[in-house]
């Protein structure tokens, strides 16, 4: 008896398992995949109503019914003729539906496409005319979706940024590698690199849009490549202003990098992609700069095998960018018929009590081609006018937005704060080999990842700082401007390089602070449209400072200061844009001192006639 249990278990599995097989069989090569409905034929459902209630009779321990010789079929004439009328019979009797069977049973078969039958009229769930895609109906939900691009885009901007070179560019192109002197870097190569980003950066931000960012991004991982072939290969002078112009298109085309993700992931997560596009390349520069200063100062590591390590970033980088999915709209020229507004992150609420108020309602419309208010539908134009609509939608935006002053002051300072902030870290590598001419105790790499660990946190920070910037904004940027201005003096008078590495860091840190107050205070009240046009015009304002700068400072055609002089220059510089803030804050200061004086004398004169609870009224 004990002997029988097992035999009699394998028995009923085994035939359970025979049941299954043959059931998923008959399933499979009766679906409809090329119906337009989501389908089950009926025999396959009579078959699963069967292997259902053999199911349930075995597991109650019910005997099931003796499995007969099966008659010989009679021969099926053809044509065949039309069946009988079948006997009326009882309704079957209810049967609870068992959660495989729901699950099977809702499943969009359109969607599946087995290879075995090659069923060329397969389609795609929710689309017509599409290729079949294998087995679609199992694919990733939307909810999900916003992972897979913005985890390839965060492996690309990593590998870009891990650049461990970087911080010895200087010190490796006046080396015996390419032997080129202080005076040719500043005054003939460096100067490249502005006006090709100058050149470059319209003509891509138009093109970033109209391509829809993935091809601008895979130029971005080949030039990249080019740049550090170059300087791997590469001698003279020329040679080296190829690769500044090649640098000028990788910094042109970064815009793509950043304004990817809006266009594949839904608004609910842009804050969210946005902090992680953004961290990760501090994090690799971070970590580039200080893998650089470990493998130069205790490896002995040649500048050379720096930019090997580079090439292979960059080409990983490159290679990264090939898997990015197309995206299937853009901000402008792609834009859906329908505009999604950006949601506010938590805390924009508390932003915003303070005398001017005109800025309120900026980038919270949606116009159509006429300019007009509307319900957030933009009309279809035809394919013909798309460019001339988008490009007088960009006019009509920018005169909204910059009508606003509080929008147009923090423009202001965005715009001449990066022109001479750029300038800075373009020269400060000349400057750091003018105050100490070694090419063995070098520590750019730990002074470049100490001061961009500490500007992101300073740039983390200011977001728990519970401030009236409004009131208060620009009489931050005049004091920081003032710090700033400070620590350039600083390089400029000191003769040790420490001292001069201490004004780097405070500089690069209250940079990164104040860009981080600027951007939010400009997006708090832009739809992602228009903060990505208000960005390309501020950082096309920034080059043209810039340029002009270098024009007359650096160029060898202007006044070609040497890098001591150059530095004090920026330190006026700075000094000049702290002053016109610190009126600016005074202005404000005083005029919410007057308003609040005024809304006080007017609520006591009120109070002064309104007659005492205690009083009778005068009748």
């Amino acid at each position: 008896m004990i002997g029988t249990v097992p035999s009699v278990s394998c028995a009923v599995t085994l035939g359970i398992n025979r049941v299954w097989i043959h059931y998923f069989q008959l399933v499979f090569l009766h679906i409809e995949l090329s119906a337009h409905t989501p389908r089950i034929p009926a025999s396959s459902l009579k078959i699963l109503e069967a292997c259902e209630e053999h199911l349930q009779n075995v597991g109650a321990g019910l005997p099931t019914p003796s499995r007969a010789a099966p008659a010989p079929a009679p021969p099926r004439p053809w044509p065949r003729p039309s069946p009988a009328p079948a006997p009326p019979t009882a309704p079957p009797r209810p049967r609870p539906r068992s959660t495989f069977r729901a699950w099977f049973t809702g499943l969009d078969w359109r969607g599946c496409w087995f290879p075995e039958l090659d069923n060329p009229r397969c389609e795609r769930v929710g689309e017509q005319n599409s290729p079949p895609v294998a087995m679609s109906c199992f694919q990733t939900s939307e909810s999900q979706s916003w992972i897979y691009p913005t985890v390839i885009l965060c492996l690309f901007g990593f590998f870009s940024m891990m650049r461990p070179s970087e911080p010895f560019l200087m010190v490796y192109l006046s080396g015996p590698d390419k032997n080129l002197t202080s005076a040719e870097l500043t005054n003939e190569i460096f100067p490249v690199w502005t006006y090709s980003y100058l050149a470059l950066l319209l003509p891509v931000f138009i093109l970033t849009d109209y391509v829809r960012y993935k091809p601008v991004i895979i130029l971005q991982g080949i030039s990249f490549i080019i740049c550090w072939l170059l300087l791997l290969f590469g001698q003279g002078v020329r040679t080296m202003q190829v690769l500044e112009f090649f640098y000028g298109m990788v910094t042109a085309t970064e815009v793509a990098y950043y304004a990817y993700i809006y266009s594949v992931v839904s608004p609910e997560h842009y804050q969210k992609v946005s902090g992680y596009c953004r961290s990760v390349t501090l994090v690799a520069y971070t970590a580039a700069s200080a893998l650089a200063q470990l493998l130069v100062s205790l490896a002995g590591l040649s500048y050379f095998y720096l930019n090997v390590i580079s090439l292979a970033s960059v080409s990983v980088a490159f290679l990264f960018s090939l898997f990015l999915p197309m995206p299937k709209k853009s901000m402008f020229f792609h834009a859906k018929p329908s505009q999604e507004a950006l949601p506010k992150p938590p805390g924009m609420d508390t932003v915003s009590e303070e005398p001017q108020q005109d800025h309120k309602r900026v980038g919270k419309e949606v116009f159509t081609d006429s300019g007009n208010p509307d319900d957030g539908q933009v009309t279809n134009p035809k394919p013909g006018n798309v460019a001339l609509r988008v490009f007088v939608q960009w006019l009509q935006d920018l005169k909204q937005c910059y009508s606003s002053k509080q929008l147009f002051y923090w423009s202001l300072w965005w715009a001449f704060s990066t022109a001479g902030y750029n300038q800075v870290l373009n020269y400060v590598q000349v400057l750091w080999d003018y105050k100490a001419p070694s090419q063995i105790s070098v520590y750019n790499g730990a002074v470049e990842a100490i001061a961009t660990f500490g500007g992101a946190l300073a740039a983390f920070a200011v977001g728990y700082v519970k401030v009236n910037w409004d009131l208060l904004g620009e009489l931050a940027l005049a004091i920081f401007s003032v710090v700033n201005a400070g620590s350039l003096f600083l390089m400029h008078y000191t003769t040790n390089i420490w001292a001069c590495y201490t004004g780097y860091l405070i500089f690069k840190t209250v940079y990164m602070l104040l860009i981080t107050i600027a951007v939010f205070q400009i997006a708090v009240n832009l739809s992602v449209e228009r903060y990505a046009l208000v960005f390309g015009i501020n950082t096309f304002i920034a080059l043209v400072i810039q340029t002009i700068i270098t024009v007359i400072v650096v160029d060898q055609g202007g006044l070609g200061l040497p890098i001591s002089i150059q530095f004090l220059v920026y330190g006026s510089y700075f000094a000049a844009i702290a002053g016109i803030f610190l009126m600016r804050s005074i202005y404000i200061i005083y005029s919410a001192t007057c308003q609040k004086r005024v809304q006080n004398s007017v609520t006591t004169s009120r109070n002064q006639y309104r007659p005492h609870p205690e009083e009778p009224k005068n009748v």
